[in-house]
């Protein structure tokens, strides 16, 4: 058996962020959007002890290989031995793009595929034992988040351009979530944008600074601006200054997908 998914990032359209819960989360509100820009997760059976990882791609330095993966807590709801995972990594990690919790998705979708198992809805059930944004990644697309993140509705959002294209960027600095909630707390704000900053963070928004609309995606540090499709050459001239400063960045779309197979061999 061998399978090849996709796993897409994801930006936040909008998000509120209320006070701490006694569990440690926080009670949010936010419109969440899956783009193009994607890790690529391959399952392999290989009939041995345990399950392993290896990781490879613009963003694999760091990514643990162990127990510590998020990929095998999410294996691991279905199976103990016998299971290779690559992650193909293209998401920054620290960025705020759901990286980690997308892969996670994924690998429950393929387990779930193989065995003949794709219920979103029970899927969504198991992912809750993952993290906060794990449901999300297993339906994708244009959704309201609400709770902890895990009560998910269909809902419209006005992109206030046509055929929008989104352009994420982010600098060398690295941002965990529970180090911008302490961030956020302590500033007694509902909103990352008004007190996670750094140089980097700034001069990207500069530097996007004629887009529709400009923002960190989740609690940072990647930042995203959306244009018109119609503004390509801009675009594309934006994404070549971005990248002559240093910074990774990358032209995407909004996509209706969560985690999907796209390659199967069973």
């Amino acid at each position: 058996m061998k399978l090849t998914l996709t796993a897409p990032a994801k930006i936040n359209l909008t998000l509120k962020v209320g006070e701490r819960l006694p569990n440690g989360y926080h009670d949010i509100n936010t419109i969440m959007q899956t783009v193009s820009l994607s890790d690529i997760i391959t399952l392999e059976n290989t009939g041995l002890e345990g399950i392993t990882v290896t990781v490879s791609g613009q963003f694999s330095e760091g990514v643990p290989t162990d127990d510590r993966n998020i990929c095998v807590k999410a294996a691991r709801l279905f199976v103990k031995d016998g299971l290779h995972i690559h992650i193909e990594k293209n998401i920054p990690h620290g960025a705020g793009l759901g990286g980690g919790s997308s892969d996670a998705a994924a690998v429950l979708i393929g387990l779930a595929s193989i065995k003949g198992e794709v219920d979103p809805g029970q899927l969504e059930l198991a992912a809750m034992n993952l993290g906060a944004d794990v449901p999300f990644f297993i339906r994708g697309g244009l959704r309201l988040c609400t709770g902890i993140g895990f009560d998910l509705s269909d809902t419209d959002y006005d992109w206030g351009v046509a055929e929008p294209r989104i352009v994420i960027a982010m600098g060398q600095e690295r941002i965990s979530t529970a180090r911008a909630y302490e961030i956020l707390d302590r500033a007694g704000s509902d909103s990352f944008d008004s007190c996670i900053t750094s140089p980097e963070i700034e001069d990207i928004k500069r530097l996007m600074k004629d887009a529709s609309k400009v923002s960190l995606s989740g609690s940072g540090a990647a930042v995203y601006g959306i244009f018109p499709r119609s503004e390509i050459k801009r675009i594309q001239s934006l994404k070549k200054n971005l990248r002559a400063g240093g910074y990774f960045c990358e032209i995407c779309e909004p996509v209706a997908y969560g985690g999907k197979v796209t390659w199967a061999q069973i």
